[in-house]
């Protein structure tokens, strides 16, 4: 089962997507889902879609999915997208998911900048896991290599600029020297599970051992010769299996 609904942050409107197997088990058991730098709720090979459509069926677990606001569905445009706003869109999700359902267990996986984000929301929220798939560590030091020096120096003196055709506003580059994720998570003590592919060249495979020297009860995984968006159904099957193995703990409580 499917419910579309809308929820204000930040003024806006923000489109989200939450499916589960029944009644009896909707909002149970959640994962929410934060996406990543100029992306949206159903990501690259409809990665998080796929994986939702799995984990209702087998483990009757309600995923909650969601554009923040100026991507995807939701109201507003790239010039919304800043870190620190969407970690205000997460936790105002996590606050309508805590107020309207009778949870047992909320874990929150994040994707790319969507790691970040999700790792800055559970230092807030504290979920009762952390899940980050290919994540960005390090906000300012990424998005430099990410986007190379010339369009970062652009962004950095107020311009806006074009990024493989999405425009992203000077707003996210004022806040980025500020934002440090693996500080904040030394205020999150539940589990992490970090999952990278070894040879992405985007988010560079080191991000995964940053989080994993700064953290406590932290597992890790490397999907081989896999890139960002694990382009090959061999590499998203093994990112599939690895999540859903963690996150079945979890719910068992192992």
């Amino acid at each position: 089962m499917i419910d579309a609904f809308k929820l204000k942050s930040r003024g806006m409107d923000m489109a989200c997507i939450m499916e589960y197997k029944n009644i009896e088990s909707k909002g149970k058991n959640i994962l929410l889902f934060n996406h990543g730098f100029v992306g949206h709720k159903i990501t690259p090979h409809r990665m998080i879609v796929n994986l939702s459509h799995e984990l209702v069926e087998e483990y009757d677990l309600t995923v909650v999915r969601f554009d923040f606001i100026g991507s995807g569905d939701s109201d507003g445009d790239y010039r919304n997208m800043t870190i620190m706003g969407e970690v205000d869109d997460s936790l105002n999700v996590v606050e309508y998911l805590r107020n309207n359902h009778k949870i047992d267990k909320l874990m929150i996986l994040g994707y790319s900048m969507g790691g970040c984000i999700a790792s800055l929301t559970a230092s807030k929220a504290n979920p009762d896991a952390l899940l980050l798939w290919s994540a960005v560590s390090s906000p300012y030091k990424n998005f430099k290599y990410l986007l190379g020096e010339k369009l970062f120096e652009e962004g950095e003196s107020g311009s806006d600029v074009d990024f493989l055709g999405d425009m992203v506003s000077s707003n996210f580059f004022t806040e980025l020297k500020q934002i440090n994720p693996i500080k904040e998570l030394k205020n999150f003590k539940n589990s992490i599970y970090i999952i990278h592919g070894d040879k992405d060249e985007d988010v560079l495979p080191e991000n995964a051992l940053v989080y994993l020297n700064a953290t406590g009860d932290t597992k890790q995984y490397y999907v081989k010769n896999a890139g960002h968006t694990y382009d090959s159904r061999e590499f998203q099957r093994d990112l599939f299996d690895k999540t859903k193995e963690y996150i079945k703990e979890i719910i068992k409580g192992e």
